[in-house]
Formats: C-alpha cells, sequence, structure tokens
C-alpha cells in the first residue's frame, strides 16, 4: 500500500526483472480485466509502464485526509483497515 498526493494505492506489482515478461505478463491479465475486477470487486487500474520495467493492476482510494478531518479521524487508521480487506 502506498500514500501519496492523498490517494491510497494497493497494487500488484509486476515485475520479474525482465522488461518482456512483464508486458507478456500484464497483456495475459489485461485481456482478462472484466472477470479480474468481477473476482476483486474493485474498480482496477491497469498501468502498463511502457516507460518501465514493470507495471501494476491498482485499486485506488482517497485517503483519510481528504475523507475526514483530523479530528474526527480513527486513532487506528481507516486507511490500514481498507488495505488488508483488499488484498487476499
Amino acid at each position: 500500500m502506498s500514500i501519496s498526493d492523498d490517494l491510497m494505492r494497493v497494487e500488484a506489482y509486476i515485475d520479474t526483472y525482465n522488461a518482456d515478461i512483464n508486458n507478456a505478463l500484464f497483456d495475459e491479465f489485461a485481456a482478462d480485466a472484466v472477470s479480474w475486477q468481477a473476482h476483486a470487486g474493485l474498480d482496477l487500474v491497469w498501468e502498463r509502464l511502457d516507460d518501465r520495467r514493470a507495471s501494476r493492476i491498482a485499486a485506488y482510494r482517497s485517503s483519510i485526509s481528504t475523507i475526514l478531518p483530523i479530528a474526527t479521524r480513527p486513532a487506528n487508521g481507516q486507511s490500514t483497515r481498507w488495505s488488508p480487506c483488499t488484498t487476499p
């Protein structure tokens, strides 16, 4: 999970250290994107990252800082509860 620019991201990062294999794997997953999204129950963002060696499949959510004012944020962090719920 990463948090930046008021977005939280949970991702599957595809990196076998070989750009050709990474792109082939990404393309195979992307060909079945509808099924993957239905299985995940989330809107997935497919990022092939052609200018990099790796690719990612991610789910984004507004971070807690944009949802609730500081005084009303839960002490244990809503963001940490969302991330484990999105990944098996």
